[in-house]
């Protein structure tokens, strides 16, 4: 034999033995393989034990099946597509599905189907090497589900954390309600909105939100519109009579109810923002159920079980913090309520042309003692008199409508702002009480001379005068403390003689004093604002001064009192500061 033939010899009886070696080892191995024939069907054509014992099926019963005979109601068919078309395009095909064995139970079948060709290269069979990847998968799942659930209550949290910042810088009870709404609703639905009720069950606000900023104007249009689609639901009302016990599914909205209870107007605006499914979550104060938060879907399939969650949250920490804002609100309004009734109804003083202002702090949580008042006295007579009383809050509301009136009922009986004053402290003293007031007072009698000022100052922003020529000039510290801190033998009372056509302007630190500058620094802008304030009425006057000290939102209270007293002109000089 040549040699020529003798290796064409040795080579079919290797390939003879690599082909007997392939087939046993296929046979054997505990994978499970399966081969099916190239058809539209793919019958199975040729299985292992391996593919037996996982499918649990036996070769009459699988051979000449499709392996759709695995598939059952669970098993994905976006990726059963992807298979195919793989396996159209002659590319070997990988996929992980859910399937079921003869028993139907379900395992994650982890699959590689290759093509196996003729030696004209044509497509004649698909090799499948399939594994039991349960174990693997249900891990995975367990894992995703652990992030899933980490991502979901982080994202919780920090939605939690950006509402209550926003309730916080928000002490006004509609706009801490808007602020939430515009934080809350957008991440957590398509749209939606907050109610507020008050605490008969009245409707009081509401605002709408979406989370499709070309949707923004329909929300405002609905939340502008009449809200009687608001007032006259009884699933709002429904939610609103709920306890903190309840637990509020989403529900799907009844269109047909809304087309037939809204007017054709509210019903397109709604459509148009979109009416799917809906969750009501309430919002739970001390002692009452301050109104709601919706949230609203566009499609059927309501929300994720994270975002029920997240909702309940934001509906018991929101309501406490609602009404927070609330209770400060009314405090508020009753200190201010109280400072404004004390303060003169009228300024109408023979021969003085007066113009007064309060103007509260922005800090909607803190209210003060600022106070002004002008009393006639006859004859050309007229105590002015600005004080502060120390602290922000109701007691200084308080203690303020106190000492006012015991000192109008003091002045009113004519005695010097001396005598007055010292009359004041011996009282708090006697009395015990403990608050501490800042207060100026002027004691002015009017004659064709001019006027005559009798003054004291316990512990309070000098006042300020401007001579008809123009001349500014702060008036000198009559060295006396604050009442509270008083020795009444201690007040010392100051004098001087102004011509006509003077102004003198009091007021109490909120005018001078900011964060941003120094008192000192006040007292001078106070100055040079005066000496470019018009030569015209005491209201002029005192307009001008405010637009050029104080802020759109002062950080704290301001009185601010303006008199002028109108005639020729004369010269007289005043003590510099």
């Amino acid at each position: 034999m040549s040699d020529l033939a003798r290796e064409a010899t040795a080579r079919l009886l290797d390939e003879q033995t690599g082909l007997e070696l392939a087939a046993r080892a296929v046979t054997a191995t505990p994978l499970s393989i399966v081969i099916t024939a190239a058809t539209d069907d793919e019958p199975i054509v040729w299985a292992n034990e391996g593919f037996f014992e996982l499918t649990g099926y036996t070769a009459e019963e699988v051979l000449g099946r499709s392996c759709r005979v695995l598939q059952g109601p669970n098993t994905d068919q976006k990726a059963l597509a992807r298979l195919a078309a793989d396996l159209r395009a002659g590319r070997t095909a990988a996929e992980t599905l859910l399937n079921y064995r003869r028993d139907s139970t379900p395992f994650w079948n982890r699959m590689v189907i290759t093509p196996v060709r003729d030696a004209e290269g044509r497509i004649t069979h698909h090799m499948g090497i399939h594994t039991d990847a349960t174990v693997q998968v249900m891990t995975e799942q367990a894992r995703a589900a652990e992030l899933e659930l980490e991502q979901s209550t982080s994202g919780r949290l920090k939605l939690l954390t950006q509402v209550t910042d926003a309730l916080a810088e928000h002490l006004e009870y509609h706009e801490a309600a808007d602020a939430m709404a515009d934080i809350a609703i957008p991440p957590l639905a398509d749209w939606g909105f907050v109610a507020l009720f008050d605490q008969r069950g009245a409707f009081e606000h509401l605002r709408v939100t979406t989370a499709d900023p070309e949707k923004a104007d329909i929300a405002r249009r609905l939340e502008d519109a009449d809200h009687t689609w608001v007032e006259m639901s009884e699933e709002i009302r429904e939610a609103l009579r709920a306890t903190p016990d309840d637990v509020l599914m989403p529900k799907v909205i009844d269109t047909a109810y809304v087309a037939e209870n809204t007017s054709p107007d509210h019903a397109d605006l709604l459509t148009s923002l979109g009416l799917g499914s809906w969750l009501l979550v309430p919002l739970f104060a001390r002692d009452r159920t301050l109104g709601l938060l919706a949230l609203v879907s566009e499609n059927l399939d309501g929300f994720p079980v994270h975002t029920v969650v997240t909702a309940i949250y934001l509906g018991r920490r929101v309501g406490l913090a609602l009404d927070n804002a609330r209770l400060y609100l009314s405090e508020r309004c009753s200190a201010l309520t109280l400072q404004h009734r004390l303060l003169p109804r009228a300024l109408d003083v023979p021969g003085i042309d007066v113009s007064a202002t309060y103007l509260p702090s922005a800090q909607q949580a803190e209210v003060g003692g600022d106070w002004y008042d002008v009393l006639p006295l006859g004859d050309g007579e007229a105590v002015l008199t600005v004080g502060d009383v120390a602290g922000h809050d109701m007691p200084a509301a308080a203690a303020m409508g106190q000492i006012s009136s015991l000192l109008r009922a003091r002045q009113w009986g004519g005695e010097s702002p001396a005598q007055v004053l010292d009359a004041l402290a011996s009282l708090m003293t006697g009395l015990g009480w403990d608050d501490v007031a800042s207060i100026v007072s002027l004691r002015c009698r009017t004659s064709e001379a001019g006027i005559h000022v009798e003054y004291v100052n316990a512990g309070h922003s000098p006042p300020f005068v401007r001579l008809p020529d123009g001349t500014v000039n702060r008036l000198p510290l009559a060295h006396t403390l604050p009442v509270g801190l008083l020795d009444p033998t201690a007040v010392h009372q100051d004098e001087l003689d102004l011509p006509v056509g003077s102004l003198v302007v009091l007021y109490t630190d909120g005018l001078v004093e900011r964060r941003d500058r120094t008192l000192g620094d006040g007292m001078a802008a106070l100055a040079q604002a005066l000496r470019e304030a018009p030569a015209g009425t005491a209201e002029q006057v005192r307009d001008h001064l405010v637009r050029a000290l104080v802020d759109e939102h002062p950080e704290d209270d301001v009185c601010l009192l303006v008199a002028r007293w109108p005639g020729p002109s004369a010269d007289l000089s005043v003590d510099q500061p």
